[in-house]
């Protein structure tokens, strides 16, 4: 099995068994915990199921005769997988056992396929890796739980609230928690946070040409303050004014031109708080939008 994180190298394999898996046989020789889930310990494993792994073993070949078909079985893979005989490429597994990965106990590949799918919506694209994946498919859950909660708080009264699902995972899986089996947060996390923020600056979405700006305080105590919304990237100030707001109140407090085919980052800043907007309509460029969310985390 072959050892690929950094403090692992220098040592080429550890002994194996199969059918088994990477955490067991880690547990086994030493590396993790010897019972993997006995309080925390499981926690120990997280770091290690990003990486590739190789099972290695030999065998004495027979010598097949003219004609004649020979079969070499891998029996109990639960994972995508590719075999390789004498460093030769011989044939690779999608395994159905994976699909149960995507929130589904019936094998069913809807959850992955929907992510696939927003991915396209969303930026033209469709990785062809895991990271890649991950990553871009966070962007857009991200945004999108911010939409969902942010445009029901400047509905109010007409709405009363939303119940957004789900929190978090029960099990390593493909899904749309908020935080992983492992306590990870994905990047949703943080915009849902300022989203949902007792006092906060939401920007709707373009209403002919402008963008409406409102003040949402959901809090029993009057806000003042002052607030700038800058396009992310170049720094100039879109708009720049003031806040009086009763207590659980909200209102239009500002207005920002709206360009139907411009693709920009707003930057929204206030007395003790921040926000962010993104404008236009997809498909976006992903690195560009890659770019957007950098700048967003350096606020």
């Amino acid at each position: 099995m072959a050892r690929h994180p950094d403090e692992l190298v220098g040592i080429d394999c550890i002994p194996c068994t199969v059918p088994g898996n990477v955490e067991l046989d880690l547990s086994a020789a030493g590396i993790l915990p010897e019972d993997l889930f006995k309080g925390e310990n499981i926690l120990q494993a997280e770091r290690y199921e990003t990486y590739e792994w190789w099972y290695e073993t030999q065998f004495d070949g027979v010598i097949a005769r003219v004609g004649e078909k020979i079969t070499l079985e891998f029996e109990g893979v639960d994972c995508i997988a590719e075999y390789y005989l004498n460093v030769e490429l011989i044939g690779k597994s999608d395994n159905p056992q994976w699909i149960l990965h995507s929130s589904d106990q019936h094998g069913n590949p809807d959850r992955v396929n929907l992510m696939v799918n927003q991915l396209r919506q969303m930026f033209a694209y469709e990785p062809d890796n895991l990271e890649e994946f991950c990553y871009y498919s966070q962007l857009s859950q991200a945004e999108a739980k911010k939409y969902f909660i942010e445009r029901i708080r400047i509905m109010s009264p007409k709405s009363g609230g939303v119940i957004w699902w789900n929190l978090i995972d029960g099990w390593p899986q493909m899904s749309d928690a908020v935080v992983d089996y492992y306590y990870d947060k994905k990047i949703a996390y943080d915009y849902i946070k300022r989203s949902q923020a007792p006092f906060a600056i939401i920007m709707s979405e373009n209403i002919s040409t402008y963008h409406d700006v409102y003040a949402v305080n959901d809090t029993l105590e009057p806000k003042c303050g002052n607030y700038t919304i800058t396009n992310g990237e170049t720094g100039e100030v879109l708009l720049h004014g003031t806040y009086n707001m009763e207590p659980n109140s909200y209102k239009v407090i500002g207005r920002v031109k709206a360009d139907f085919s411009q693709k920009a980052l707003y930057i929204i800043k206030w007395d003790g708080g921040f926000n962010h907007f993104i404008t236009g309509y997809p498909p976006f460029d992903k690195d560009k939008f890659k770019k957007w969310h950098e700048i967003i985390n350096k606020q």
